[in-house]
């Protein structure tokens, strides 16, 4: 249409009529797996203009090839983060499903229900959820999702850290839907916590996530002050 998007070493901009920066939450990701100086080379943008994303493939410094993708909506805002790389591919019209290459692997996107030669399959998963930004620790008892589709097979986990120094990460095992109440147990006690909701194998099932409530508490503090 009439606007140009591009990331820059000191985040994501877009021009139309005048340059702007864009909010983008999953920058730090980005910026700490991206290979600059082999981006220059190596990066590819494509646009999927069938659903408003923009998809960059980007090269990582532990494999120096495009082995990661930061997809962004840019009518509804939301990004996205793919364990995957694109070198080359065409999405412009909107009667078609978007082509993309990895090397010399040609992929059709947005046809089809697995997804080939990948170790896990798409999952949904919160920012850092905490009390008093972690300063105490609290029990995170349970969460009642809002869910429509295939909600009886989604499986939910929770990833916790007890200190941030040193800076270890634990998770708890998988949890399904309680179905006469609506919700999924926890009883887990943390400082910083992760929700990832995901199914058990390798496919595509469409859902739609709503607003979930989380029913957390502090138990003591963290930092003494």
């Amino acid at each position: 249409g009439d606007k140009v998007y591009w990331p820059s070493r000191n985040g994501w901009w877009s021009f139309s009529g005048s340059i702007q920066p864009i909010d983008c939450p999953i920058w730090s990701w980005i910026d700490d797996n991206i290979d600059w100086d082999a981006a220059n080379l190596y990066a590819v943008c494509v646009h999927h203009a069938k659903r408003s994303e923009i998809w960059f493939s980007f090269p990582t410094t532990f494999d120096g090839t495009n082995h990661l993708t930061a997809i962004y909506n840019y009518r509804e805002g939301w990004w996205s983060q793919g364990k995957f790389g694109r070198t080359a591919g065409f999405a412009e019209d909107l009667l078609l499903r978007p082509t993309m290459v990895n090397g010399t692997t040609f992929y059709q996107h947005e046809s089809g229900n697995g997804y080939p030669g990948a170790s896990e399959g798409p999952y949904l998963e919160t920012f850092t959820l905490n009390v008093s930004n972690g300063s105490l620790l609290s029990k995170m008892r349970q969460i009642m999702p809002e869910v429509e589709g295939d909600y009886s097979s989604l499986q939910y986990k929770l990833f916790y850290k007890n200190d941030r120094t040193p800076n270890t990460e634990y998770e708890t095992a998988v949890k399904q839907l309680q179905s006469a109440s609506g919700c999924v147990d926890f009883m887990q006690v943390g400082r910083d916590f992760r929700l990832r909701l995901s199914f058990p194998d390798v496919s595509y099932r469409e859902l739609l996530v709503g607003t979930i409530m989380v029913d957390a508490a502090p138990i003591g503090k963290k930092i003494k002050k």
